[in-house]
């Protein structure tokens, strides 16, 4: 039996830890990782400001997901229902108030700093982020709230699993690995290692740049050639919106004063950094070398 398809979808209050366990179950499975706010919101400064209508990000996300496996993540309260017509496992992520709360406030001041203090841009948006994400447990809330959750969740006709979001990461990638694979003809594998390795593990070969990790972990990409010269090798991360510059892939060579972004048709494929002491930079990509996984 070939590597199946798999489709997770991962969902729960916001700092719960659902973009957390997303990203990490699609690195060890090595299948794409999508998370519904990078297209929920449209690209503004200051960020959060614009919602993108339904019926745009529905299909941006569903071309983002591709037609192999993937982990969607983040919650959708039913416009993007028919994302998960054919998911394979829901995983709901239940953590205690005070920890979600605790979680949000810090990832906040990492992302934008001063920009949330009392006279910076964006301290209205952040009161009003942090009251919204309060009332998850209220019922009565005029919002995105546990009820309406659980009422959801119970109309689905995809296997359920409830995990307690306030445990590591690697414990609830080990639950929901095992639970996939409980799963009628499901078999999981990660994809990627002919060795037996996983993705991040095995630095042998360009892979497509459908499969980068999006989670600010530095990886080597082959620009491709353009008028300014030809294809290169250069180490980048993907970087969320902040006060130095919009969501997309940086190169490792910028900083504040300086950001040097890539477009996503500029960058051709991925390969994890390679271990210290190993061979030096790969050459870029060529036309006909393979490129590991499914094909765009």
């Amino acid at each position: 039996m070939g590597v199946p398809d798999v489709r997770v979808y991962v969902t729960g209050a916001a700092g719960s830890g659902v973009t957390t366990l997303g990203r990490a179950l699609a690195r060890v499975l090595d299948i794409a990782h999508v998370d519904c706010d990078d297209h929920y919101w449209m690209p503004t400064d200051p960020p959060y400001t614009t919602k993108r209508p339904a019926v745009a990000r529905v299909p941006l996300i569903r071309a983002a997901l591709g037609e192999a496996g993937w982990v969607l993540t983040g919650s959708f309260d039913g416009w993007g229902d028919p994302l998960i017509d054919r998911v394979d496992l829901i995983v709901f992520l239940s953590t205690p108030h005070a920890v979600r709360m605790a979680r949000l406030a810090d990832r906040e001041r990492q992302r934008f700093g001063d920009r949330i203090l009392p006279d910076g841009d964006m301290h209205g948006i952040h009161c009003s982020f942090m009251d919204w994400a309060a009332g998850y447990e209220n019922p009565a809330f005029n919002g995105r709230n546990r009820a309406r959750h659980e009422a959801w969740l119970a109309v689905q006709r995809a296997p359920l699993l409830r995990l307690d979001g306030d445990r590591p990461p690697d414990t609830l990638v080990a639950a929901t690995r095992q639970a996939l694979g409980a799963l009628p003809g499901v078999a999981i594998h990660p994809r990627f290692s002919p060795k037996g390795r996983t993705a991040m593990d095995e630095t042998e070969g360009w892979r497509h740049m459908k499969f980068a990790p999006r989670d600010g972990t530095r990886i080597l990409v082959t620009v491709r050639a353009s008028e300014q010269g030809a294809a290169d090798v250069d180490v980048a991360h993907w970087a969320r919106g902040d006060q130095f510059g919009a969501e997309g892939w940086r190169s490792a060579d910028s900083h504040p004063g300086q950001i040097i972004g890539y477009a996503e048709p500029e960058l051709k494929c991925w390969m994890p950094l390679p271990k210290a002491g190993s061979a030096a930079r790969p050459t870029p990509w060529e036309e006909g070398e393979e490129l590991f996984g499914s094909g765009i």
